[in-house]
């Protein structure tokens, strides 16, 4: 899969034209980033406008912002975003994750060079697991109900296939000699 990077800078001006700026210089950046090979996440673009709702507060979408930035591999910055504490919240969130943030679209290095970490891979292949689950059951596996699968039957029967890969991947490595 595609590296995400999360796009982080200001939303909130005092102004709608200066708002519209924010807004209009993450998408560029998401745009660049998408030529680039990456998948961005443009979280500016996504709830244009909805600070306007009275039903959400700024914290609704930095909460939003949060599980969406989660998910990526990377973060981008772009603008004024050394004056966003909301941009300065995600890049401490990027940070505790271990994401790497990169200031501007240029220092993104790229896709072929950008190394995803073992989480994300893990993630990835969860999701080919899911989508595998869906072939076969037609639910994903966590919505199969106990009379039609036996959960625990099915994880004993993968240990043992496990156990039997690296059983078969040990007596064919230099390493087998110091295994007993």
């Amino acid at each position: 899969m595609k590296p995400i990077v999360y796009i982080a800078g200001p939303y909130t001006a005092t102004t709608i034209d200066k708002r519209n700026a924010n807004i209009e210089a993450a998408s560029a950046a998401g745009r660049d980033l998408l030529a680039k090979g990456y998948v961005p996440i443009v979280p500016h673009a996504n709830t244009a406008g909805w600070e306007l709702d009275p039903r959400f507060k700024h914290v609704d979408f930095l909460e939003m912002d949060f599980v969406l930035l989660d998910r990526a591999d990377c973060v981008c910055l772009v603008g004024d975003w050394q004056k966003s504490k909301g941009t300065l919240q995600e890049i401490d969130r990027a940070n505790a994750n271990g994401q790497p943030v990169y200031v501007g679209v240029e220092s993104v290095p790229p896709v072929e060079q950008f190394q995803q970490d073992c989480t994300s891979r893990t993630i990835e292949r969860l999701l080919d697991r899911r989508r595998i689950g869906v072939d076969a059951y037609g639910v994903p596996l966590g919505h199969l109900t106990k009379g039609k699968f036996n959960s625990t039957a099915e994880a004993l029967a993968e240990i043992l296939d496990l156990a039997v890969y690296l059983d078969h991947e040990l007596l064919h490595t230099p390493l087998a000699d110091s295994v007993s």
